[in-house]
């Protein structure tokens, strides 16, 4: 079993280098990036099967609602 993560919630180099790489990107290298993305993962998605699809829904749902609970409560909050 591989070691507990020392580090959760700090940046590692790595992922501070591609943070710096993309706000140095030119719009042509986001738009040519985020359309990679977006080939990669219908190409993802196209040979999942009806079962992982009907899972990632799911989850998906389950994800929003409860972004939207969290966040009708904070409104709620603010109003008093």
């Amino acid at each position: 079993m591989p070691p507990e993560r020392q580090n959760i919630g700090r940046r590692t180099n790595a992922a501070k280098r591609k943070r710096e790489e993309r706000q140095n990107e030119t719009e042509e290298e986001r738009a040519k990036r985020n359309e990679g993305n977006r080939i990669r993962m219908s190409q993802s998605h196209a040979t999942e099967s009806l079962q992982e699809h009907e899972a990632r829904n799911e989850a998906s749902r389950v994800r929003i609602g409860a972004l939207r609970q969290s966040l009708s409560y904070s409104d709620r909050n603010e109003e008093r």
